[in-house]
């Protein structure tokens, strides 16, 4: 009887980890590449670059419904963990702020984030039924965005905290995402209902039901709501796609990819630079087909390439205990460090500095993207260790009772 209750749990805790939500890692894949194209000038009119540019610049959206879709599992990370996880991702929202706007507080793409995490956090701990909360204040939000003058909510968080992202209604995907992830109703059906509805409003007529990003709109969420979904769907009903080895990759080192797809657009610059100089052919201006095409599949190469060396060389310092990653007070020192390495390289004023400066703070998001990472495998180790001297006690009881 003893053994076969020992050998009804599963031979190891990662048994648990090793299922992966096939359409939630087609999601994060698509927002990563969609991401890489939307970071292209779009200085071309054609109807084609026009339509890319628009399908591409959904990311956020794609991104930030992803980020809600897992929070009930950050949420039960071990408390340690969380904030370890949080104070890291703080830092790499202070870097981006600086490297794109020169600002520490300014809602970019990472800050936003690290807000959204913090609200969802605190929603999730004072209040007992969340969804309850949730669902009427996204259909409130909703309707006060079509009832109140086009970007009214939007110019109203940009003045209290500036930024491409104000934290509403921003947010609203972050909380969809939440939402779908408790979802009772078919993903599919809610995804085809989201879409029709609106198209429906674009198309009526009705004031301030333009689907539109900037200021985003009441109908851009419901759109790109329900299309993330048909994603997430479509990854599901197609694992051959989803399974894909470099789509779980990517997703399983999401925070790390996003980070480091800043640098290639960069390293594409500074290819350009001489060949600009010496040839007089500008690789970013003379050919769109080239630039939105050609141009992100290679920066998507190189990111892979990028990827893979700093998971080999974070592997090899940590091997030669050159890196240090759970005292805090150590990661502060090493973001002073960076910071002022930062405004040293930038106080030269030009452009070459410039970008060199950019790249140092994003090699500082680097690092902490892959702190973040490791303190993610810190836990699971100590839930290894949990988990086998649980399997021991249980034994031990088994043992005792056979005795008596």
């Amino acid at each position: 009887m003893g053994k076969q209750i020992l050998d009804s749990l599963p031979n190891h805790p990662r048994h648990h980890l090793e299922h992966r939500d096939a359409g939630l890692d087609l999601v994060r894949f698509t927002a990563l590449i969609f991401m890489v194209f939307d970071h292209f000038p779009t200085s071309y009119n054609s109807p084609f670059i026009s339509a890319m540019h628009f399908i591409a610049g959904s990311a956020p959206a794609l991104f930030y419904f992803a980020f809600g879709m897992t929070f009930s599992t950050f949420a039960q990370k071990n408390t340690i963990i969380r904030l370890r996880i949080t104070f890291a991702f703080f830092i790499v929202a202070i870097f981006l702020n600086l490297a794109f706007s020169g600002k520490f507080i300014y809602n970019e793409f990472f800050f936003f984030l690290w807000l959204s995490q913090c609200a969802m956090m605190a929603i999730i701990t004072l209040i007992k039924k969340p969804i309850w909360f949730i669902l009427p204040f996204i259909c409130g939000t909703l309707v006060c965005m079509i009832v109140l003058p086009h970007g009214y909510i939007s110019h109203l968080f940009t003045s209290l905290v500036g930024g491409n992202f104000p934290f509403l209604p921003w947010f609203i995907f972050v909380l969809a995402g939440y939402l779908f992830s408790q979802r009772p109703l078919p993903s599919m059906v809610m995804a085809l209902v989201f879409v029709a509805i609106a198209l429906s409003l674009h198309f009526s007529g009705l004031p301030n039901t333009a689907i539109q990003k900037y200021p985003l709109s009441a109908t851009y969420i419901m759109l790109f709501a329900g299309i993330t979904i048909l994603i997430y769907g479509l990854g599901n009903r197609m694992p051959g796609l989803s399974s894909n080895g470099m789509v779980v990759y990517v997703s399983q080192n999401l925070l790390l990819a996003t980070i480091l797809h800043y640098m290639t657009y960069d390293i594409i610059l500074m290819i350009n630079y001489p060949i600009k100089h010496l040839t007089g052919y500008n690789v970013l201006a003379n050919d769109p087909n080239l630039v939105m095409i050609v141009l992100p599949i290679a920066c998507i190469v190189i990111l892979v390439a990028l990827l893979r060396t700093a998971a080999t060389v974070w592997i090899i310092m940590k091997k030669r205990n050159f890196i240090k990653t759970k005292i805090i007070p150590n990661s502060i020192a090493a973001a002073i460090a960076i910071i002022m390495l930062y405004y040293l390289v930038s106080s030269f004023s030009n452009a070459s500095t410039l970008i060199g400066g950019r790249f140092i703070l994003i090699l500082g998001m680097a690092y902490f993207g892959l702190v973040i990472r490791e303190a993610r495998t810190m836990e699971y180790m100590d839930t290894d260790i949990i988990y086998l001297k649980s399997k021991q006690m249980i034994a031990d009881c088994i043992r005792f009772a056979g005795r008596r």
